[in-house]
């Protein structure tokens, strides 16, 4: 018989409710006894800061077991999307964004001497040993060049990723690898992007974390890193 209760917790700790609730890692969360899950549970990873659902009907991946990244709201569930100051609280199949409006000033003064790093791929869950397409874009939002850089790709996890090419080069490099010239690097133009195809391999299925660094040749100094995450097949 459930539990009935008349009033709600006044928990304010830092822990989750539930020790079900977060797992510090992917073995963890697959380790967990599945005859104290419900259907349809979410939990949080703290090794991959992203949220998984279990199904007991999903198919026994290598790294996550039965769990699976949370996609959130379906597309097909979406009758229209709305972006606005104040999002009503009724429940209508509309997806409201809701944002703040941010001082114009303050947002160019947040971008200053910054390199954004931005990174497309062709499929979003590619199957292992399948080579993927990927475009890098660099942004430069100073005014003034970037000269003697070069581009670093690091694999951060234990699985194998083989970096086939960086632009018109190649490599089939393992898990690590630069791009640009180790004497001159190359440049990016001030106000300017710089685009640079890409090829890799995710020789085993499960998550992948990959780190882009923008790098100076002049004393190796990590000007602006990205990391992207994928779950592969």
């Amino acid at each position: 018989m459930a539990l009935q209760i008349g009033d709600n917790f006044q928990y304010q700790g830092q822990k989750p409710n539930f020790v079900r609730d977060e797992f510090e890692t992917l073995a963890l969360m697959k380790a967990f006894p599945e005859t104290s899950l419900n259907e349809g549970h979410l939990s949080f990873c703290k090794e991959t800061s992203l949220v998984y659902k279990f199904l007991s009907t999903n198919t026994v991946d290598d790294s996550t077991g039965k769990w699976r990244i949370f996609e959130g709201v379906q597309s097909d569930m979406v009758r229209t999307i709305v972006v606005t100051e104040s999002a009503p609280s009724k429940q209508d199949n509309i997806l409201y964004f809701e944002y703040e409006p941010a001082n114009l000033m303050s947002l160019a003064k947040s971008v200053t001497n910054t390199i954004g790093i931005f990174v497309e791929v062709d499929n979003l869950n590619p199957d292992n040993n399948t080579e993927v397409n990927c475009n890098i874009t660099l942004e430069n939002y100073q005014s003034t060049s970037l000269d003697r850089v070069r581009l670093l790709l690091i694999n951060k996890l234990s699985n194998e990723l083989l970096i086939v090419s960086i632009g018109e080069e190649e490599f089939n490099a393992i898990n690590s690898s630069y791009y640009g010239s180790s004497t001159v690097g190359f440049s990016i133009d001030g106000k300017s992007i710089k685009q640079i195809p890409c090829k890799l391999v995710f020789k085993n299925s499960g998550y992948y974390e990959i780190d882009f660094k923008i790098v100076s040749l002049d004393g190796g100094k990590v000007i602006s890193n990205q990391v992207y995450g994928i779950q592969v097949k």
